[in-house]
């Protein structure tokens, strides 16, 4: 039985491997199993696969040599259990028949699906048979995937909506805060562990990263991310700078788009404290815990004196003109010309705290700014939204109401805000979900009255029971995510105007140094910023249930606007395409 079953299972993945030759491409889940898009990377992972059944095959053989050796035997009915025998093979080979060819039936249609596509969006169509021989427009359709689209438009806000290309644009994405650095050719910097996270976070349908675009020195500081892009005003680490560019060219490769944190109200990559010290009004920051004797409070008092601080806004508004007019040194794009930057982000979670009024027209001169300076992509705050406590200075709808606001933010942190105790999950973890939710309506309800998309930019949760091993269990987790990630796909689904989501965060391979350590130089990059212990809300490439919740609901997420829930829905859209096509083309 093992033997026939082996015998079967050779032949389907012999199968595999023909047609894939044939055809010059593998299918997306095979693709997945290997991991990786190299074509001959795919095709030697099946060599391999099947050498290996060939071997337990060989086994198999061996072993029922052994076996057939001379036996005192009982004697028995043998009519009976010889029919009986026939009946159970007969069951099993029709069985792991149907299976295979069902299989088979799936790969082919995988592979001509994705040929399909490439056929269909790689059609160059000539000036006169898109538009008539009047016309002077030359149009090139570009390579297009069913799992979400890049063209050389840049992402809109049309009517409460995310478009790009006249197409409705949502997504699950995460933050990738440290892409930067992993980017830089320099000490930091590991450019091929950089491509092979994106190609694992691509594979999972991933295809929006929040990415830090700015970092303060000076290096010598505390709990940051070093290197740092500004070492000092308007000096810049030419390694880090480039790291930015490789990291955006590479997203480029596989159709994903940036939004880039342009500062920081905490104190991890420099930031709005930086900023204040650069200014020389102070000479020290009163760093919050984990520093000895650190205060919450009394940092946050310190770091919203930056909105009236104008040498201190004016080194800043530096630094946005010199990186939206920066010119990547792949690409050779501007970036304020890069349709994969899909947005600029004022700061990380800037609160007003006391200075709420000077914060209020921070948000309003920062953004004309850079409108004024790049009319070509959207703007947003990076706002936490109504936060868990008034102290905190932000006002959800007045922030946002501004015309240079292009859409709103929301991040949810139930365990940071108390609500959620890792230690008592049973009790607290129903009311963390509930909170969620209700966090999520009522800015929902806000960002329709603002007429503008709302998106959930940062949510997380530790491990079971608060470990930062990642070895441990993530059962909390997993239904977290997978309640969020549902709550938020029904709401874009049906319409709303919930347009996407970025999980915080992606470690993929890094790994802490010490568990539930802190952060220092030269460590691996993981999703846990400097002044946080390492490993708390990380997500790790060996998480392979949170990875599966993560790639079903990013693949849900891309389909709500091309209507994608399976092959056959894809030909259909293919279908629909190409009829679309000829009718204009007629």
């Amino acid at each position: 039985m093992i033997n026939n079953s082996l015998e079967v299972e050779l032949q389907l993945w012999q199968s595999y491997l023909d047609i894939g030759l044939q055809q010059q491409i593998w299918s997306d889940r095979l693709c997945t199993m290997a991991k990786t898009n190299d074509f001959k990377l795919c095709q030697q992972y099946v060599i391999t696969y099947i050498q290996n059944i060939k071997q337990q095959l060989n086994e198999c053989q061996l072993e029922l040599s052994k076996q057939s050796q001379p036996y005192r035997m009982t004697t028995l009915p043998f009519d009976q259990i010889d029919d009986r025998l026939k009946e159970t093979v007969d069951h099993e080979r029709k069985y792991l028949s149907t299976r295979n060819n069902n299989q088979l039936l799936k790969f082919k249609d995988d592979i001509h699906e994705k040929e399909l596509f490439r056929i269909i969006f790689t059609y160059r169509l000539t000036t006169d048979q898109r538009y008539g021989p009047d016309s002077n427009d030359d149009i090139d359709i570009q390579c297009l995937s069913a799992k979400g689209a890049m063209s050389d438009n840049f992402v809109k806000v049309s009517n409460t909506l995310f478009e790009i290309n006249g197409e409705r644009y949502t997504y699950l994405g995460t933050n990738f805060w440290y892409g930067l650095n992993l980017g830089s050719g320099g000490p930091g910097g590991d450019r091929n562990r950089l491509i092979r996270e994106l190609d694992r976070l691509k594979l999972m349908g991933i295809n929006n990263l929040r990415i830090q675009a700015g970092s303060e020195g000076p290096d010598t500081e505390p709990y940051r991310m070093l290197p740092s892009l500004q070492r000092s005003p308007g000096d810049y680490n030419v390694e880090v700078l480039e790291g930015l560019d490789f990291l955006l060219n590479e997203m480029r490769k596989r159709q994903m788009y940036a939004i880039m944190c342009l500062n920081n109200f905490w104190n991890w990559s420099g930031g709005m404290a930086q900023y204040l010290v650069w200014s020389g009004v102070v000479t020290t920051i009163p760093y919050p815990p984990p520093a000895i004797n650190g205060n919450w409070s009394q940092y946050q008092q310190f770091t919203s004196q930056f909105y009236s601080n104008q040498r201190a806004m004016e080194i800043f508004n530096a630094h946005i003109r010199f990186i939206v007019n920066h010119t990547n040194t792949y690409t050779k794009v501007v970036y304020k010309n890069d349709p994969t930057i899909m947005a600029w982000e004022l700061a990380n979670e800037p609160r007003g705290g006391i200075n709420k009024e000077d914060y209020f027209n921070w948000i309003n001169s920062t953004s004309m700014l850079i409108k004024n300076l790049d009319p070509n992509h959207l703007v947003t705050i990076g706002s936490e939204g109504a936060t868990s406590s008034l102290s905190s200075g932000t006002n959800f709808e007045r922030d946002h109401s501004f015309v240079s606001i292009d859409y709103t933010t929301i991040h949810i942190w139930v365990q940071n805000w108390d609500i959620y105790k890792p230690n008592d999950a049973t009790e607290t973890y129903p009311k963390a979900i509930e909170f969620a939710r209700k966090y999520i309506d009522d800015h929902e309800k806000i960002a329709k009255n603002l007429n503008k998309p709302l998106v959930l930019e940062e949510f997380g949760i530790s491990r079971d029971q608060n470990s930062h091993d990642p070895q441990s269990t993530t059962t909390i987790r997993d239904k977290y995510y997978t309640e969020i990630f549902d709550y938020v796909y029904s709401k874009a689904v049906n319409g709303g105007i919930v347009a996407g989501c970025n999980f915080w965060a992606w470690a993929g391979e890094g790994r802490p140094r010490i568990n539930e350590g802190l952060w220092k130089l030269n460590d691996s990059f993981i999703g846990d910023p400097p002044h946080e212990t390492q490993g708390w809300y990380s997500v790790y490439d060996t998480d392979l249930y949170t990875r599966e919740i993560i790639e079903k609901y990013a693949t849900k997420m891309n389909g709500v606007g091309l209507i994608y829930d399976g092959p056959r829905q894809t030909l259909l859209i293919a279908i629909y395409t190409m009829l679309s096509l000829l009718v204009k083309i007629i």
